[in-house]
Protein backbone atom coordinates (compact mmCIF):
# COMPACT_ATOMS: atom_id res chain seq x y z
CA UNK A 1 0.00 0.00 0.00
CA UNK A 2 2.88 2.36 0.82
CA UNK A 3 4.34 1.95 -2.66
CA UNK A 4 0.97 2.79 -4.21
CA UNK A 5 0.68 5.91 -2.05
CA UNK A 6 4.20 7.04 -2.98
CA UNK A 7 3.51 6.47 -6.66
CA UNK A 8 0.28 8.47 -6.35
CA UNK A 9 2.18 11.32 -4.68
CA UNK A 10 4.79 11.31 -7.43
CA UNK A 11 2.09 11.47 -10.09
CA UNK A 12 0.41 14.37 -8.33
CA UNK A 13 3.71 16.30 -8.20
CA UNK A 14 4.30 15.56 -11.87
CA UNK A 15 0.85 16.78 -12.77
CA UNK A 16 1.21 19.94 -10.68
CA UNK A 17 4.78 20.98 -11.51
CA UNK A 18 5.87 18.83 -14.46
CA UNK A 19 7.65 15.53 -14.94
CA UNK A 20 10.88 16.85 -13.36
CA UNK A 21 9.16 17.02 -9.94
CA UNK A 22 8.25 13.33 -9.75
CA UNK A 23 11.64 12.35 -8.31
CA UNK A 24 11.91 15.05 -5.61
CA UNK A 25 9.99 15.72 -2.41
CA UNK A 26 6.94 17.97 -2.17
CA UNK A 27 9.02 20.56 -0.28
CA UNK A 28 11.83 20.56 -2.86
CA UNK A 29 9.38 20.78 -5.75
CA UNK A 30 7.61 23.73 -4.13
CA UNK A 31 10.90 25.52 -3.32
CA UNK A 32 12.27 24.98 -6.84
CA UNK A 33 9.06 26.22 -8.41
CA UNK A 34 8.97 29.35 -6.23
CA UNK A 35 12.67 30.19 -6.65
CA UNK A 36 12.92 29.55 -10.39
CA UNK A 37 9.43 30.30 -11.70
CA UNK A 38 10.74 33.33 -13.62
CA UNK A 39 12.95 30.93 -15.57
CA UNK A 40 9.88 29.07 -16.80
CA UNK A 41 8.64 32.17 -18.61
CA UNK A 42 12.16 32.86 -19.91
CA UNK A 43 12.43 29.33 -21.33
CA UNK A 44 9.02 29.73 -22.94
CA UNK A 45 10.20 32.95 -24.62
CA UNK A 46 13.38 31.24 -25.89
CA UNK A 47 11.55 28.21 -27.31
CA UNK A 48 8.83 30.31 -28.95
CA UNK A 49 11.43 32.77 -30.24
CA UNK A 50 13.41 30.00 -31.91
CA UNK A 51 10.58 27.84 -33.24
CA UNK A 52 7.66 30.25 -33.62
CA UNK A 53 4.85 31.40 -31.35
CA UNK A 54 1.88 29.77 -33.06
CA UNK A 55 2.47 26.25 -31.69
CA UNK A 56 2.36 24.58 -28.28
CA UNK A 57 5.64 23.01 -27.13
CA UNK A 58 6.57 20.38 -24.57
CA UNK A 59 10.10 20.37 -23.12
CA UNK A 60 11.00 16.82 -22.09
CA UNK A 61 12.87 15.53 -19.04
CA UNK A 62 15.88 14.54 -21.17
CA UNK A 63 16.81 18.22 -21.41
CA UNK A 64 19.94 19.29 -19.52
CA UNK A 65 22.62 21.99 -19.19
CA UNK A 66 26.39 21.49 -19.02
CA UNK A 67 29.60 23.40 -19.70
CA UNK A 68 28.94 23.28 -23.45
CA UNK A 69 25.49 24.85 -23.35
CA UNK A 70 21.83 23.95 -22.98
CA UNK A 71 20.36 20.82 -24.56
CA UNK A 72 16.58 20.91 -25.03
CA UNK A 73 14.35 18.04 -26.10
CA UNK A 74 11.31 19.78 -27.57
CA UNK A 75 8.11 18.27 -28.97
CA UNK A 76 5.88 20.69 -30.89
CA UNK A 77 2.15 20.02 -30.80
CA UNK A 78 1.42 19.93 -34.53
CA UNK A 79 -2.36 19.69 -34.32
CA UNK A 80 -3.72 18.63 -37.70
CA UNK A 81 -0.29 17.92 -39.15
CA UNK A 82 0.30 14.38 -40.31
CA UNK A 83 3.64 13.57 -38.70
CA UNK A 84 5.20 13.38 -35.25
CA UNK A 85 8.19 15.69 -34.84
CA UNK A 86 10.97 15.58 -32.25
CA UNK A 87 13.57 18.35 -31.89
CA UNK A 88 16.84 18.40 -29.99
CA UNK A 89 18.48 21.82 -29.91
CA UNK A 90 21.88 22.83 -28.53
CA UNK A 91 21.83 26.48 -27.45
CA UNK A 92 25.48 27.53 -27.26
CA UNK A 93 27.87 29.71 -29.31
CA UNK A 94 27.10 27.62 -32.40
CA UNK A 95 23.52 26.46 -31.94
CA UNK A 96 22.51 23.19 -33.55
CA UNK A 97 19.09 21.73 -34.19
CA UNK A 98 18.39 18.04 -34.78
CA UNK A 99 14.95 17.35 -36.20
CA UNK A 100 13.37 13.91 -36.39
CA UNK A 101 10.06 13.52 -38.19
CA UNK A 102 8.07 10.28 -38.18
CA UNK A 103 5.57 9.37 -40.88
CA UNK A 104 4.66 5.84 -39.82
CA UNK A 105 1.04 6.44 -38.85
CA UNK A 106 0.37 8.39 -42.04
CA UNK A 107 1.82 5.65 -44.23
CA UNK A 108 -0.24 3.02 -42.44
CA UNK A 109 -3.39 4.94 -43.32
CA UNK A 110 -2.68 4.40 -47.04
CA UNK A 111 -3.86 1.06 -48.39
CA UNK A 112 -1.72 0.85 -51.53
CA UNK A 113 0.63 2.77 -53.81
CA UNK A 114 0.96 2.92 -57.59
CA UNK A 115 4.70 2.15 -57.47
CA UNK A 116 7.19 0.01 -55.60
CA UNK A 117 7.90 1.29 -52.14
CA UNK A 118 11.61 1.61 -52.95
CA UNK A 119 10.73 3.90 -55.87
CA UNK A 120 8.68 6.07 -53.53
CA UNK A 121 11.60 6.30 -51.12
CA UNK A 122 13.98 7.34 -53.90
CA UNK A 123 11.65 10.15 -54.95
CA UNK A 124 11.29 11.35 -51.38
CA UNK A 125 15.04 11.14 -50.85
CA UNK A 126 15.64 13.23 -53.99
CA UNK A 127 13.26 15.91 -52.70
CA UNK A 128 14.97 15.78 -49.32
CA UNK A 129 18.40 16.52 -50.73
CA UNK A 130 17.00 19.40 -52.81
CA UNK A 131 15.71 21.28 -49.76
CA UNK A 132 17.62 24.57 -49.55
CA UNK A 133 17.30 26.13 -46.14
CA UNK A 134 20.16 28.53 -46.81
CA UNK A 135 22.34 27.63 -43.83
CA UNK A 136 24.84 24.99 -42.75
CA UNK A 137 22.89 21.76 -42.54
CA UNK A 138 23.09 18.05 -43.22
CA UNK A 139 20.39 17.00 -45.70
CA UNK A 140 17.53 14.93 -44.41
CA UNK A 141 18.55 11.33 -43.84
CA UNK A 142 15.78 8.87 -44.64
CA UNK A 143 15.38 5.59 -42.80
CA UNK A 144 12.71 2.91 -42.50
CA UNK A 145 12.02 0.79 -39.44
CA UNK A 146 10.01 -2.35 -39.99
CA UNK A 147 9.90 -5.89 -38.73
CA UNK A 148 11.49 -8.07 -41.39
CA UNK A 149 11.48 -7.08 -45.04
CA UNK A 150 9.35 -4.33 -46.53
CA UNK A 151 6.65 -6.36 -48.22
CA UNK A 152 3.39 -6.13 -50.09
CA UNK A 153 0.67 -8.58 -49.22
CA UNK A 154 -1.34 -10.75 -51.61
CA UNK A 155 -3.82 -7.93 -52.21
CA UNK A 156 -1.01 -5.62 -53.33
CA UNK A 157 -1.35 -3.52 -50.18
CA UNK A 158 1.50 -1.98 -48.23
CA UNK A 159 1.94 -3.75 -44.89
CA UNK A 160 3.19 -0.66 -43.05
CA UNK A 161 6.50 0.71 -41.77
CA UNK A 162 7.96 3.60 -39.85
CA UNK A 163 9.40 6.27 -42.16
CA UNK A 164 11.83 8.53 -40.33
CA UNK A 165 13.71 11.68 -41.27
CA UNK A 166 16.66 13.19 -39.45
CA UNK A 167 18.09 16.63 -40.17
CA UNK A 168 20.97 18.51 -38.56
CA UNK A 169 21.10 22.30 -38.90
CA UNK A 170 23.76 24.60 -37.49
CA UNK A 171 23.02 28.31 -37.29
CA UNK A 172 24.93 31.50 -36.62
CA UNK A 173 22.61 32.30 -33.71
CA UNK A 174 19.52 31.06 -31.91
CA UNK A 175 17.20 32.97 -34.18
CA UNK A 176 18.83 31.67 -37.39
CA UNK A 177 17.36 28.17 -36.92
CA UNK A 178 14.25 27.32 -38.98
CA UNK A 179 10.84 27.70 -37.38
CA UNK A 180 8.29 24.91 -37.10
CA UNK A 181 6.27 26.53 -39.88
CA UNK A 182 9.32 26.49 -42.18
CA UNK A 183 9.91 22.82 -41.38
CA UNK A 184 6.24 22.00 -41.89
CA UNK A 185 6.27 23.72 -45.28
CA UNK A 186 9.00 21.33 -46.37
CA UNK A 187 7.32 18.29 -44.83
CA UNK A 188 4.08 19.12 -46.62
CA UNK A 189 6.02 18.70 -49.88
CA UNK A 190 6.92 15.18 -48.77
CA UNK A 191 3.26 14.54 -48.03
CA UNK A 192 2.38 15.70 -51.56
CA UNK A 193 4.81 13.14 -52.99
CA UNK A 194 3.31 10.37 -50.89
CA UNK A 195 -0.22 11.43 -51.84
CA UNK A 196 0.68 11.52 -55.54
CA UNK A 197 1.44 7.79 -55.41
CA UNK A 198 -1.73 6.64 -53.69
CA UNK A 199 -3.21 3.97 -55.91
CA UNK A 200 -6.40 5.15 -57.57
CA UNK A 201 -9.28 2.69 -57.22
CA UNK A 202 -11.76 2.41 -60.05
CA UNK A 203 -15.29 3.47 -59.20
CA UNK A 204 -17.86 0.71 -59.36
CA UNK A 205 -20.68 1.05 -61.86
CA UNK A 206 -23.89 2.07 -60.17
Amino acid sequence: MRDDAELDDRRKRGKKYGGWAMDVSDAEAEETFQNYSVGIQLLKQIVEGVFGKNHTYYVENDSYADEEGIHLEVFPELGKHFCHMEIAVELDANPRMMVRARFGEYLKSIKSFDCDFDELLKEIDSESNAWDYGGDFTPWELSCDAEGELEWDDDDEWSGAELNYSLLIQGSGYWSLPTIDELNEYLERIKEIIDSHKKKTAKKDS
